[in-house]
C-alpha cells in the first residue's frame, strides 16, 4: 500500500520536458537520496525520486563525491 501510495499522481507530478528540471540530492554516512522536481505553476512538483544504501567503500568517500555518486546512480 505504501508503495503504491507513493508512486501516485497525488505525490507525483506527470514529466514534462517544457519547464526546467530541480535536482535536490543528498549524501549521508550510510545512504544517497535524489529527488528529480520540475516548478510547475509556482511551486516545485517531484516527478521521480530514488535512493540507495553505499557500499562500504563508498562510505569512506568524501561529501562532495558521495553527492556526484548520487547523480551518476540515481540517474
Amino acid at each position: 500500500m505504501l508503495k503504491t501510495s507513493l508512486i501516485s499522481s497525488l505525490i507525483l507530478a506527470y514529466l514534462d520536458f517544457e519547464p526546467m528540471f530541480i535536482i535536490d540530492v543528498d549524501a549521508i554516512r550510510d545512504s544517497l537520496g535524489a529527488v528529480l522536481s520540475q516548478n510547475i505553476d509556482g511551486s516545485a512538483q517531484m516527478v521521480s525520486y530514488a535512493s540507495r544504501s553505499l557500499t562500504k567503500a563508498e562510505g569512506g568517500y568524501c561529501v562532495t563525491r558521495r553527492e556526484m555518486l548520487v547523480c551518476v546512480t540515481c540517474a
